[in-house]
């Protein structure tokens, strides 16, 4: 193994973990929706809005349901379905080096 593939690795090991903690912070069930579980509106008629803190910020962060037409926890299961499948990429790299 050359230095070259060495740091390619490295970086690539270095983006799986980041991603994996990434899914940790953004899927905590400690958020504002999960009260609300499939329905948009809460029950004082306010748009219910999902909090995330992203890997690079300790800020939270509220996405709105307004800008997504149905549910936004399904909205962030498709969100999860992709950068899994981000991840499995980049294993699959991971291993072919």
């Amino acid at each position: 193994m050359n230095q070259e593939t060495l740091q390619k690795g490295n970086s690539i090991q270095k983006e799986i973990k980041d991603l994996k903690d990434h899914l940790i912070s953004v899927f905590k069930e400690t958020n504002k929706y999960s009260e609300y579980k499939g329905n948009p509106v809460s029950m004082d008629g306010r748009i219910a809005k999902f909090g995330f803190s992203p890997w690079f910020s300790d800020e939270v962060r509220e996405i709105d349901n307004k800008f997504v037409p149905f549910p936004i926890d399904k909205f962030m299961k498709i969100y999860k379905a992709n950068v899994e499948e981000e991840i499995a990429r980049l294993e699959k790299e991971f291993k072919n080096l």
